[in-house]
């Protein structure tokens, strides 16, 4: 009898134990205002609840086993690690949550995400999207006609890779990917490939990609002397000798910034890109 009882109140405290982790789990919708949600998630409120809908059923556990976390929370937390690049500063957001919980949260919610990108990240191929971002581009002091987009390459930094792993270190000794991206007028991503070590060429990544295969002949990219020249991808003239080449040149430079800015702006939101001691 005694032992029974013993079992039974090792039991209830278990339960009181599981119902105080639930109940002091901050939760960041309830506890912050549209602009502390902002600033601590680089997301307003009415996206962070897309996103939540989106992928919310793609991380949700079927049950609340072994402290179950929401898909909600699930969603903030890996939010929360993209805009600080720090799983301290993740876990601190949700009270007793483990860092290694919080880093299989983010592996979940990532590739939930990446399941779901090519429903935001497509290149144009209907023309009325094409004469849209076309007419983007040449608004924009732009006399280039027929652009689609820009393209270039910008380092994201990565954990060492168990293999091959001197070919993703950068000069700054920290190893990275060599993300190719492609951008639209307003600074939308419109192609993406991620996969590529530091050391390969932007050459070669191109050559190598599905848009380099299916872009057609409906207008151009622009590109920097790293990519090699074509009827639809235009890069600058290397030795100018007329007037005419040096305005082609200016005009060229001016409309290519914009993928510069692109890359910006994305590192800029999402620091876990920019830390070279907490990649992604």
């Amino acid at each position: 009898m005694a032992a029974a009882l013993v079992v039974i109140e090792e039991e209830n405290q278990r339960a009181i134990r599981r119902e105080r982790v639930f109940r002091d789990r901050v939760h960041p919708l309830d506890e912050f205002n549209d602009d502390q949600l902002f600033r601590r998630y680089r997301l307003t409120r009415p996206i962070i609840l897309e996103v939540i809908d989106l992928i919310g059923q793609d991380v949700e556990h079927p049950t609340r086993r072994s402290h179950a976390i929401p898909s909600t929370l699930q969603v903030l937390t890996a939010l929360r690690y993209y805009a600080t690049g720090s799983l301290q500063l993740a876990t601190a957001d949700m009270v007793h949550v483990s860092q290694p919980t919080v880093s299989r949260i983010i592996t979940g919610v990532s590739e939930a995400l990446v399941n779901r990108a090519r429903q935001f990240i497509s290149f144009p191929h209907d023309l009325e999207t094409q004469e849209r971002i076309s007419e983007g581009f040449y608004t924009r002091r732009n006399r280039i006609p027929n652009v689609l987009g820009c393209i270039d390459g910008s380092l994201v930094a990565v954990r060492s890779p168990t293999q091959n792993e001197e070919a993703y270190v950068c000069r700054k000794g920290f190893h990275a990917l060599n993300i190719q991206g492609v951008c639209s007028p307003d600074l939308k991503f419109t192609d993406i490939v991620a996969r590529w070590p530091r050391s390969t060429h932007d050459a070669f990544i191109w050559s190598n990609s599905e848009l380099n295969r299916g872009i057609g002949h409906a207008g151009f990219l622009l590109g920097d002397k790293a990519y090699p020249l074509r009827s639809w991808l235009l890069t600058p003239v290397r030795n100018p000798a007329d007037a005419a080449e040096r305005r082609y040149n200016a005009h060229h430079r001016r409309v290519r910034s914009v993928i510069e800015r692109a890359f910006g702006r994305w590192k800029m939101r999402w620091l876990c890109l920019n830390r070279e001691g907490n990649a992604c």
